[in-house]
């Protein structure tokens, strides 16, 4: 079998002329590969300068790229500054941008995996990239469609309102410098040749774009210059509060328990409650159970971008179940669910159910000491709290000494 030569590599990568793998450094330690790019001079341009000039002002980027097997590997890449603008606005997949630390392949599949769902942890298992880059990712993705959010909202280019603020027809005030530096540049190019329709479209098309680009400092200028928002952008705009139910909230059990479902496609979420539910379920004590409940608060924590109708529900369920906090039972290992199947005295009681099931437990605890029994009585109260709420403010003054 041959060894893979770099024109191997550029195939499997998808890189094309005039690019190619100059060379290639494997660390078998830290399991990653290097590729070295270069671009292949066109052999009928011609250099006025000596070849000095090539050399000059060379930029060297490297990016993070797609995992190959087991190693991760990036892209390392060497140009003239300028070469790098031209990357920047139409650049191939196998580099990035030059403001940017992974590929163009590299965020169109974070950006992709997201959108499908999978949160940042699942992201990072399936494309080996380091968290913060990630989260960059995604956080640009999100980004992008604010912008183009907003961008839709402004008055077209050939809408009036722009050459009104270009002839000061129409004042704009604004703190932001660029702006200011960018008004008056191109006021004073419109107030040479006014009636010249190439330099006004073209500098109306200038200080749109600026709009478009800078959408997130310019909330104030948007309003200003006339930017529609409709009632359902308005009403995501606002803040809104949403309010996880506390650790020791009986929301939780229910949802770990798979008596509450939370209403979501989102993948990740699927997978990591699948997995909270089966260790909810394995959990022999008090602090496991609580760990786990810990565990789900801190994914949907983390993943909170995504989760908005989660969030939703969650602060609903919040509210519901503050009507029902004061029904919480002590943990199954607190020594008055023993002392209830010692002495059936101890909570008098007119429900014929939990008579019958206490005389049951009584039985097999006394001549078993089978701690399963204490299980089961607490499951009993924790399923029929809505209608024992009596009998378990006597648990709750028992278990507190009262």
């Amino acid at each position: 079998m041959r060894t893979l030569q770099p024109q191997d590599f550029a195939s499997i990568l998808g890189i094309f002329d005039p690019w190619a793998i100059k060379d290639i450094e494997i660390s078998q330690e830290k399991e990653q590969i290097l590729f070295i790019l270069e671009k292949k001079k066109d052999k009928k341009e011609f250099f006025l300068f000596s070849k000095s000039a090539e050399n000059d002002h060379l930029k060297t980027m490297k990016w993070h790229h797609i995992k190959l097997g087991q190693f991760k590997s990036a892209i390392q890449l060497s140009l003239p500054i300028n070469d790098f603008l031209e990357l920047d606005a139409n650049g191939p997949s196998f580099v990035g941008k030059s403001s940017n630390a992974i590929t163009n392949e590299l965020s169109d599949s974070i950006q992709l995996f997201h959108q499908k769902g999978l949160d940042t942890d699942m992201i990072q298992s399936l494309l080996g990239t380091p968290m913060a880059l990630i989260e960059q990712a995604i956080n640009a993705l999100a980004s992008e469609q604010h912008q183009k959010t907003m961008a839709s909202n402004l008055p077209l280019i050939g809408n009036p309102v722009w050459r009104e603020v270009l002839t000061d027809k129409k004042r704009i005030t604004t703190k932001l410098l660029p702006l200011k530096l960018l008004l008056s540049s191109l006021k004073l190019e419109i107030s040479k040749k006014p009636d010249d329709p190439d330099i006004v479209l073209q500098s109306v098309s200038e200080l749109r774009t600026f709009f478009v680009k800078n959408a997130n400092q310019l909330k104030s200028e948007y309003i200003q210059i006339g930017a529609q928002i409709s009632p359902v952008q308005k009403k995501v705009q606002s803040k809104q509060k949403f309010v996880l139910p506390a650790l020791k909230s009986l929301a939780w059990q229910h949802i770990l328990t798979g008596k509450v479902q939370l209403d979501s496609a989102h993948m990740g979420l699927k997978f990591n409650l699948a997995q909270q539910r089966k260790l909810y379920k394995l959990a022999s004590n008090h602090e496991q159970r609580s760990e786990v409940i810990k565990n789900l608060a801190l994914f949907i924590k983390a993943n909170a971008r995504a989760l908005i109708p989660v969030l939703k529900q969650l602060t609903e369920l919040s509210n519901q179940y503050k009507t029902i906090q004061g029904s919480i039972l002590p943990p199954p290992e607190h020594d008055v669910w023993k002392q209830l199947l010692i002495d059936d005295k101890l909570l008098p009681s007119e429900k014929i159910n939990y008579r019958l099931l206490l005389s049951r437990l009584k039985m097999t605890y006394q001549k078993n000491q089978d701690t399963s029994t204490i299980e089961e009585l607490y499951q009993f109260f924790d399923k029929n709290s809505g209608v024992m709420t009596e009998e378990i403010e006597a648990i709750k003054q028992l278990a507190s000494g009262q």
